[in-house]
């Protein structure tokens, strides 16, 4: 198996991890449908593979890179900076694109409706 294909099936089994965790946590696996189901599930599926795949490429991108043996802390800040900026990217770019491509909303009132607290939930309650 390619490390590719790993990292696609850890996104995959990361994705079901927390639809399990996250629906359990909000109330209950209480869908009115089969496809409120998989429209719910695929959400996460898409951001567990958007956030986690990215985050994975800079970590290989920065373990590739050749520290000098004293820079620990400067490795560690270095990583906590850039996956907090990728994921915030990431999560940006995925709120909108759900928003505006699958829900329809227009950007601009997407962007209004735009507040830190909603950002990272990949639902349906928050599309507008």
């Amino acid at each position: 198996m390619t490390k590719s294909t790993k990292n696609i099936v850890i996104t995959i089994i990361i994705g079901c991890v927390v639809f399990v965790i996250g629906n359990f946590l909000s109330g209950g696996f209480d869908f009115k449908s089969v496809n409120d189901f998989l429209v719910d599930f695929g959400l996460y599926q898409l951001y567990s593979f958007v956030l986690g795949y990215s985050n994975m490429a800079f970590f290989d991108y920065m373990e590739r890179r050749s520290w000098k043996k004293g820079d620990t802390i400067k490795r560690i800040l270095v990583g906590i900076a850039g996956c907090t900026i990728i994921t915030l990217i990431g999560l940006f770019f995925l709120r909108a694109f759900v928003s505006v491509i699958i829900y329809d909303v227009p950007f601009d009132k997407f962007i209004q409706n735009l507040s830190l607290i909603h950002i990272s939930e990949p639902t349906r309650r928050y599309a507008i």
